[in-house]
């Protein structure tokens, strides 16, 4: 019990850590880029960002495993990385900085079952243990909730901060991704309903050229259509 004591301890203060630098730079570039933001520099990012991973950590390190049943079990206790390829190199991914080093935008493909979800909750909890990062996981089958022409990706990634106790307003969480202080990882492709499909696809692309300084990492199964996906490089 201590020994888990102090792990919890230990990640919280990663977590304060992290959510203390992440705001010193998004205040920093902001404070270049907006001349009134000296009206804006008592926003609370450091306290927002804390509460936000500290549930969401929480949260995303347990899972369900069809080998576990309906029991949540901590990841670490069960999953194991798999490598990426793109035919020519293989990418450690038990590192996310390896991941992120291959660019901004990444799609990772792999058949049904094979762990791509895991995989991408391992990226979470990584990012917030070996970057300087804010790491947002969004589970893109949620969208298949709503009608296609009310989808905006970006209000759907500011409502999952607030699920995890993200209080800022939202023109103030734009403000924050226009620094690119974030690591949004866009899980399930795949799974988004056909009549949502197009209008989810250049939400991810019109998102991704907006707020261009962020990395951006989507899972699916293969599809033909990545190959139109010019600024996406695809690993398997």
């Amino acid at each position: 019990m201590a020994e888990e004591i102090n792990v919890n301890k230990i990640s919280a203060d990663v977590i304060s850590e992290l959510a203390k630098n992440a705001a010193c730079f998004v205040v920093k570039k902001l404070r270049k880029a907006y001349k009134d933001f000296v009206s804006k520099e008592d926003i609370d990012y450091g306290t927002a960002f804390e509460k936000y991973l500290l549930e969401a950590e929480q949260h995303i390190s347990m899972a369900k495993t069809i080998l576990y049943g309906q029991t949540p079990q901590y990841l670490y206790s069960f999953f194991v990385c798999m490598g990426i390829s793109n035919r020519k190199d293989i990418i450690d991914t038990s590192n996310v900085n390896n991941i992120l080093d291959i660019g901004n935008k990444i799609i990772m493909t792999g058949t049904g079952g094979i762990g791509k979800s895991m995989l991408m909750k391992h990226i979470f909890l990584n990012t917030i243990h070996t970057t300087s990062y804010i790491p947002i996981l969004v589970e893109l089958r949620g969208l298949n909730d709503y009608i296609s022409e009310n989808i905006s990706i970006e209000k759907y990634i500011y409502n999952i901060l607030g699920i995890f106790g993200f209080k800022l307003e939202e023109e103030y969480f734009r403000y924050s991704l226009e620094t690119g202080c974030y690591v949004i990882l866009f899980d399930g492709y795949d799974e988004v309903k056909n009549a949502n499909a197009q209008k989810v696809t250049q939400e991810i692309i019109d998102f991704s050229n907006k707020y261009s300084e962020n990395h951006i990492i989507l899972s699916s199964r293969p599809l033909d259509e990545f190959v139109g996906w010019s600024d996406f490089k695809e690993y398997s």
